[in-house]
């Protein structure tokens, strides 16, 4: 059994908030002091040895996995925040490659309207069969066609 990460310095027992859960953590973790001090509890192994122990566990492809991910986090690119995109007063400049923005001003340049207003036609009485509602009276034709646009509220 290992003390948990209580550190010698006074100013990590220090940092706990002030609130009685913090009150509670900064007296565990004078006791768990204590008790390393006292031999009772081991102290925490250094960084260096859990990293072997997890490479002792680990399979042999695995090991290569890591070295690999490791490898790569060089390379990682923070693509939103490359230069040259905004211009200084935050409009975007006229070397922004991006596919959204090509799609985009090609859309705005067709001539054709693309978006179509859905349409239906249904009769009052397939209104009310379809929303399984029942109508206390109904004082005009039945027979009603009504067409436009449908909105369900209940999706």
């Amino acid at each position: 059994m290992y003390a948990d990460d209580v550190s010698d310095e006074a100013s990590s027992i220090e940092s706990f908030q002030d609130d009685l859960l913090g009150e509670i953590e900064k007296a565990i973790a004078l006791k768990c002091k204590d008790f390393v001090n006292q031999g009772l509890l081991k102290p925490n192994p250094a960084k260096e040895d859990i990293i072997e122990v997890v490479h002792e566990k680990l399979q042999p492809y695995q090991v290569d996995n890591l070295k690999e991910i490791k490898r790569l986090k060089g390379f990682i690119v923070n693509y939103d925040e490359t230069p040259g995109d905004f211009t200084e007063d935050g409009n975007l400049g006229s070397n922004s490659d991006s596919l959204f923005d090509l799609a985009f001003d090609s859309l705005m340049n067709s001539k054709k309207s693309r978006i179509v207003e859905p349409r239906f036609q249904m009769t009052l009485v397939g209104i009310l069969d379809e929303s399984k509602v029942v109508p206390v009276s109904v004082y005009e034709n039945l027979e009603v066609r009504i067409s436009g646009i449908q909105h369900d509220s209940r999706l």
